[in-house]
């Protein structure tokens, strides 16, 4: 692909392809290069597992996986609120908001353990955003 040939759409419509196809470090290699500026890691996910640029993580059901699962479908960069990642992780429940937060930074800090430490950002107060190309095939 010649820079400027290709729209952005489709260059990164291409590296997802390849990452879905086990070729998780050439496509991000590929998007480093071809994507300045934008070489986010690639995150796959399947309908009970993920993986990291190829890694697998360790994540179980339950409420990290609920979140994790919601910041991926997310258009990306979108920046979630703590109320927002409660009602993903624990839907239909309800808690004081030092309870809800508190969960909140539990969930992110056991998917942060499990490896996604560089793709969850902080952004402001009480903000956060997943920071990479995601691939799904069936995650729910």
């Amino acid at each position: 692909v010649e820079a400027g040939v290709a729209s952005r759409e489709a260059v990164q419509g291409a590296l997802r392809a390849s990452a879905a196809g086990e070729h998780a470090a050439l496509a991000r290699e590929a998007s480093a290069a071809l994507l300045p500026g934008e070489p986010a890691p690639v995150l796959a996910l399947g309908s009970a597992s993920a993986s990291l640029d190829g890694r697998a993580l360790e994540l179980g059901a339950g409420p990290p996986w609920r979140v994790l699962v919601f910041l991926a479908r997310l258009p990306p960069g979108s920046r979630v609120t703590v109320e927002e990642l409660f009602a993903a992780g624990w839907p239909g429940q309800r808690a004081q908001p030092a309870s809800r937060r508190q969960r909140v930074h539990t969930a992110l800090w056991t998917l942060r353990r499990a490896g996604l430490r560089d793709v969850l950002e902080t952004v402001g107060q009480g903000r956060y955003r997943l920071r990479a190309q995601v691939i799904t095939e069936g995650a729910g």
